[in-house]
């Protein structure tokens, strides 16, 4: 079932950005080869050409079964660009029973501690994701509903397997914070019928788990380094080689 959007200026993402802005140990990351997002399953015709004409020819959804049926796939799926659902949960909570699972997620370091565990739990996931991203060619977009929480994860680990330190980390996800009030009403647009009936302002998850602070990040890339030794280690674990992150920075880095 595909949800039609009513407003044109919410039908493009509003999250969408290229990873070559993070800075790195050594050298930079390319353009055009590793963007986050929120969802690309809606938009406009001329949007989806313009994904292609910059390159992108993998897109990796994070989302839920549940919510990538209800969507589709959309525009893109009109082009030669494959497409990988990597689900980081199972399904997605509806706000209610999100504030009732989730009564201690209330602080930016709640969501950290949170962060971590979701890190920890789709390690396998993760580490197929960037294997599909290493080994794919052209440019590849990865997204969830909002760009922010799985995508934030994802980056996150993307991130750290080609030498972006955590302050950067922590500042590519706070980017996010600027685009929370048209994400919150995008997700809402596109979602609204995936989600109870009376889904309104007054019944979704309030407090830290709606905002992007930076802090959340850093509690997350912390909390791993304390529990693993490094942010990576859940990932290695779950099958991600030396070998691959070579290659994932080999197709990511350019040198100065």
């Amino acid at each position: 079932m595909t949800n039609v959007l009513s407003s044109p200026e919410l039908l493009d993402p509003v999250n969408l950005r290229d990873l070559a802005a993070v800075p790195v140990a050594s050298g930079y990351i390319r353009e055009s080869v590793a963007f986050r997002s929120d969802d690309v399953s809606h938009l406009s015709t001329e949007y989806a050409d313009s994904l292609w004409n910059r390159g992108i020819r993998t897109v990796i959804d994070l989302r839920s079964p549940g919510e990538a049926a209800y969507t589709g796939r959309g525009p893109l799926a009109a082009h030669a660009i494959a497409y990988h659902h990597i689900p980081l949960v199972a399904e997605v909570a509806a706000p209610a029973a999100m504030n009732q699972a989730l009564p201690q997620v209330t602080t930016p370091d709640h969501v950290g501690q949170w962060y971590a565990d979701l890190l920890e739990s789709a390690a396998p996931q993760l580490a197929t994701g960037l294997t599909v991203l290493a080994l794919s060619p052209g440019g590849t977009v990865f997204h969830c509903a909002a760009g922010k929480d799985r995508t934030g994860v994802f980056a996150a680990a993307l991130l750290s397997a080609v030498g972006a330190d955590a302050d950067a980390i922590a500042d590519d996800y706070a980017r996010t914070s600027a685009e929370l009030p048209r994400l919150h009403a995008r997700v809402q647009m596109i979602m609204g019928g995936f989600l109870p009936f009376d889904f309104d302002a007054d019944s979704m998850p309030s407090g830290a788990m709606m905002g992007a602070e930076r802090t959340s990040m850093t509690v997350m890339q912390r909390t791993l380094v304390r529990r693993h030794g490094d942010v990576l280690a859940p990932l290695r674990a779950a099958g991600l080689s030396q070998e691959l992150v070579e290659l994932l920075r080999t197709k990511m880095l350019a040198t100065q």
